[in-house]
């Protein structure tokens, strides 16, 4: 299997270094990263995050040319990954999220036994501090759909979710448009999605409300809180 994991950096040093500090309490073997970077003032110093993070891991860089934000709308990102790295799963999370420590075992279950799923997404639906969930469990149907950390297998990204992107003008669509792509594709294509029912991945970053204050706590916006127990390899799906 060839895996990638995908992150679009933009001009967020402090937070993708961050990002990279607990991306690497994951299992990482076998698996390569791909970084999309965007031209800005910060790109020197990101570069050199990406340089000092995993010196023995297969890294790459996708060099972004024009002003549009790579992490807004990553559809060229995505398609480099499938098309030109042959990519069979791609871990897609954002340059500002924390993730929990089994978020690579989590997409590898995911390429074995529940491939007919569209995307498996890391944020839950509605785990909080009041209402613990059996952090095995994977559901179907969200009730919310967060594009901070999202699983794509390689079938449906060539076979289905392009070409709903394409066709929905999603594919330099402005703002944060891809994440209705994929709420639209799960609703009228009636393919659904998964979601951790407890959150493995959400924002570190502190500007605006929905992201958590600046000493990188595990919980955050809506009492959402990410997973931090010892990494889990048998999740189980409940419908």
């Amino acid at each position: 299997m060839n895996k990638w994991i995908v992150i679009p950096s933009h001009n967020r040093p402090n937070y993708l270094r961050e990002t990279l500090r607990h991306l690497a309490l994951n299992s990482l073997t076998g698996w390569r990263i791909l970084f999309g970077q965007n031209p800005t003032n910060e790109s020197a110093e990101c570069l050199e995050v990406i340089r000092n993070f995993a010196p023995g891991m297969d890294k790459g860089i996708f060099l972004w040319g024009t002003p549009r934000d790579v992490r807004h709308n990553p559809f060229a990102l995505l398609e480099y990954t499938f098309l030109h790295l042959d990519a069979s799963i791609a871990l897609y999370i954002e340059d500002d999220v924390i993730v929990s420590q089994d978020v690579t075992n989590l997409a590898e279950w995911y390429a074995a036994n529940a491939p007919e799923y569209a995307t498996l997404h890391l944020h839950g639906g509605g785990q909080s501090k009041d209402a613990e969930e059996d952090p095995r469990i994977i559901k179907t149907q969200p009730r919310f759909i967060s594009t901070l950390g999202v699983i794509f297998l390689r079938t449906h990204w060539l076979n289905k979710l392009r070409h709903w992107w394409f066709d929905n003008d999603h594919k330099y669509g402005a703002g944060d448009g891809w994440d209705f792509s994929l709420v639209g594709f799960s609703e009228y294509r009636l393919m659904p999605t998964l979601y951790s029912a407890v959150a493995r991945a959400n924002h570190i970053g502190h500007e605006g409300g929905t992201h958590a204050p600046k000493e990188w706590s595990i919980e955050n916006f809506g009492n959402r809180k990410i997973y931090s127990g010892e990494p889990i390899r048998d999740f189980k799906i409940e419908r």
